[in-house]
C-alpha cells in the first residue's frame, strides 16, 4: 500500500471520508427533523419579513465539532507499520470504520501466524488505532477506528494497491473475507462426499463466510461442523436445516459430532489400516511357510553341512525324543541358517 500525495495512507483517507459523510448524514437527519416538526408562525408567513437572528444563524460558519469531521483536520498522533501489521490493517480497513472480528479469523484470512496476529492487534490498541470491546456471547471484537491516527508503513511493504476498490457508506460495514477462503468452501461444497446434504440444498460459500463472520469459528471448526450436521440433518429431519444449523454453531460455536458418525476420510483410512493388517498378516504367513519348507529339506538331507551345524549344536538332553530334538533343531536352524 503506497501513500497518497499529500503523504496520508490511502486507507486513512478512505475512512475519514466515511465518518465525515456519516456525520453529514446524521446532521442532515436531525436539521430535517427540526424543520418538518416546528409550527409554522405567522413571521414564517410573511413574505417582506426581515431576516430573524435565528435565520441568520442557520448560514453561520462550522463550530468546531463540525470542523472536527473534516477529512483535512490535523492528526492527534501516527503509528508506524511492518508488513505484517500492514496486512492485519489492510483486513481490517476491508471490514469497515467499525465492525467485528476475532483474530483466529484474521489468522485464517491472511495465513498469517495468531501470535504474529495478536501482536499486530495489540499494537493498534496500545496506539489508539482501534476501540475495541469484546462481546464474550459472540467472542468476537466489536472495534471502530480512530481515523485521527496517520499510518506510517515499512519502506518495503508494496503488498497492496492503492487502486482497490475504496468504502463507501452502503457497505463499509459489511464483513467480507479473504477470497481464498471463499474459494476452498466452494471447492468443499462441491467435492467432498461428506457434504452431499448441502450440496443438494445448494448451499453458498457465502452463507458459510457469513457464519464464520458471526461466530468467529475457523475454517477447519466450520467444515467439520458442516460435516457432523449433515450426517446429523440427513437422519434427523428439519424443516429449516440451514436455520437450526446456524442457531446449532451460535450457541455452541461449533455442531456436535454426532453419534454414528464416521467421515469419508475416516472411512478410507480405516480401510487402508485394514488392508495394512491384512498385508502383514499375508506376509507373516508367506514366511512361516518359506522357513518350514526351507527346515523340512534341510531334514531330508541329514548328511548337509546344514543340518549337521544344527546338529551338533544340540543339548544331549535335547536328543532324548525325536519331537525335542526336531524343535532344538528349528530353534538352531531358525537362529543360524534361515534368512528370510
Amino acid at each position: 500500500m503506497t501513500n497518497h500525495t499529500d503523504g496520508t495512507d490511502t486507507n486513512v483517507i478512505v475512512l475519514r471520508a466515511i465518518k465525515a459523510a456519516e456525520d453529514e448524514e446524521t446532521r442532515a437527519r436531525g436539521d430535517h427533523h427540526v424543520s418538518t416538526n416546528r409550527a409554522p408562525s405567522d413571521h414564517d408567513v410573511s413574505t417582506n419579513r426581515a431576516p430573524s437572528d435565528h435565520d441568520v444563524s442557520t448560514n453561520r460558519a462550522p463550530s468546531d465539532h463540525h470542523a472536527s469531521m473534516s477529512t483535512n483536520r490535523a492528526p492527534s498522533g501516527y503509528i508506524s507499520l511492518n508488513e505484517s501489521q500492514s496486512k492485519v490493517y489492510d483486513w481490517l480497513c476491508r471490514r469497515g470504520l467499525n465492525s467485528c472480528f476475532n483474530q483466529r479469523m484474521i489468522s485464517d484470512a491472511l495465513d498469517m501466524p495468531f501470535i504474529t496476529v495478536r501482536r499486530a492487534v495489540d499494537k493498534f490498541e496500545d496506539r489508539g488505532l482501534i476501540v475495541t470491546s469484546y462481546d464474550r456471547e459472540r467472542k468476537m471484537f466489536d472495534y471502530r477506528f480512530n481515523t485521527d491516527i496517520e499510518i506510517k508503513r515499512s519502506p518495503t511493504d508494496h503488498h497492496e494497491s492503492t487502486n482497490r476498490a475504496p468504502l463507501n457508506n452502503s457497505s463499509y460495514n459489511k464483513p467480507t473475507t479473504d477470497e481464498r477462503v471463499i474459494t476452498i468452501l466452494a471447492e468443499k461444497i462441491e467435492e467432498d462426499p461428506d457434504l452431499s446434504f448441502w450440496r443438494d440444498r445448494n448451499l453458498s460459500p457465502h452463507q458459510v463466510v457469513e457464519w464464520m463472520n458471526e461466530t468467529g469459528i475457523p475454517i477447519e471448526l466450520m467444515m467439520a461442523s458442516l460435516k457432523h450436521s449433515a450426517f446429523d440433518l440427513s437422519k434427523n429431519k428439519k424443516d429449516r436445516p440451514e436455520a437450526y444449523f446456524a442457531a446449532t454453531i451460535k450457541k455452541a460455536r461449533n455442531y456436535p459430532r454426532p453419534a454414528g458418525f464416521v467421515s469419508i476420510e475416516e472411512q478410507m483410512l480405516q480401510a487402508q489400516k485394514d488392508e495394512l493388517e491384512r498385508l502383514r498378516k499375508l506376509r507373516e504367513e508367506r514366511e512361516e511357510v518359506d522357513r518350514e519348507i526351507a527346515f523340512e529339506k534341510m531334514l531330508a538331507d541329514p548328511q548337509g553341512d546344514d543340518y549337521r551345524h544344527c546338529d551338533a549344536q544340540i543339548a544331549p538332553i535335547n536328543r532324548r525324543s525325536l519331537k525335542r530334538k526336531q524343535a532344538a533343531l528349528f530353534a538352531v536352524f531358525c537362529r543360524d541358517i534361515y534368512a528370510p
